[in-house]
Parts: C-alpha cells; sequence; structure tokens
C-alpha cells in the first residue's frame, strides 16, 4: 500500500485501500494456486498438506482483512 501512497498522494486513506486490496486477494490467491501445483509435482502435496495450506490461506485472508480496516 505504500507505493500508492507515493504514487497518489492527493487520494484518501480509504481509496488506496480499495484500489490495492483486489491486487492483493488475487496474490495472495495466485501464490496458494502455485505453491499447490508445486507441491502436485513434487509429489508431496497430501490431503494433510492440502489442509495445512488451505487453513494459511484462510488465515492469511483474515489477518489481511483485520489490517484493512485498522490502516
Amino acid at each position: 500500500m505504500e507505493l500508492y501512497r507515493q504514487q497518489h498522494p492527493d487520494w484518501t486513506a480509504q481509496a488506496i485501500r480499495q484500489a490495492f486490496a483486489p491486487l492483493a486477494r488475487a496474490g495472495l490467491e495466485r501464490g496458494y494456486q502455485e505453491a499447490c501445483q508445486v507441491l502436485r509435482q513434487l509429489n508431496v502435496y497430501t490431503p494433510a498438506v492440502a489442509g495445512q495450506l488451505q487453513g494459511l490461506l484462510l488465515l492469511t485472508q483474515r489477518l489481511f482483512e483485520e489490517r484493512l480496516q485498522i490502516a
């Protein structure tokens, strides 16, 4: 978000969050998908690993949403 602040000094904090949030959410999802793909290629993508990754994704998403509320 800091880059958005620098590039758009006239934007409000709310406008910056609204512009940044979709990109950040997409990045989290893309990273999750790529991690799953790599683990499948390595033949280590077990149900336990899948559950752990899914949990990590959900936790990260929740923390991100909380951060947006505070910022």
